[in-house]
């Protein structure tokens, strides 16, 4: 079963591994993958996110500052920098999803906005990220609330080697 954050409860589905894993070439469309995949099911997953997102927000709210900034020797150094990398992240991949023609250009200036606004050291606070983090959901949502099925079955460019993103 799969639970929506407004209590409402949806039969669980099993998905396909994503593009580029397993057998899945990476240039593989959604549509392929998922035929029954449509905009209800993208709503359901971005309010599921927003959902976690908040849970998580909210634990690390009983953070004190040092706590919530303290180095803890792992990729992302901080609870904070990790809370960052995944704001980031959305925001990126939101930023992408976007622009109609993504090009090697549009990648790097994508990279040095995201290395811009999403600094670890610009959020000192939990406050400070769920603020901005409430920017992006913004966006988020309203991306979401204008997709349609059409928008869904559009191919985006994908590369397994490192890009200009970094990724």
């Amino acid at each position: 079963m799969v639970y929506r954050a407004s209590g409402k409860v949806s039969p669980s589905r099993s998905f396909a591994p994503l593009p580029g894993q397993g057998n899945i070439p990476p240039t593989i469309s959604a549509p392929q993958l998922w035929p029954n995949m449509n905009r209800n099911d993208i709503q359901l997953l971005f309010e599921y996110d927003r959902w976690a997102n908040h849970r998580v927000l909210e634990a690390a709210s009983a953070l004190g500052v040092e706590q919530f900034t303290r180095d803890l020797g792992g990729s992302f150094r901080s609870v904070r920098d990790t809370l960052v990398h995944i704001m980031g992240g959305a925001w990126g991949w939101l930023a992408y999803w976007k622009e109609p023609s993504p090009t090697a250009a549009f990648l790097m200036d994508l990279r040095t906005r995201l290395d811009n606004l999403f600094h670890p050291e610009a959020f000192s606070s939990v406050a400070a990220v769920r603020l901005k983090w409430a920017e992006v959901e913004k966006e988020q949502t309203e991306f979401v609330s204008r997709l349609t099925e059409e928008a869904l079955a559009r191919m985006l460019p994908f590369r397994k080697k490192r890009s200009a993103w970094g990724t």
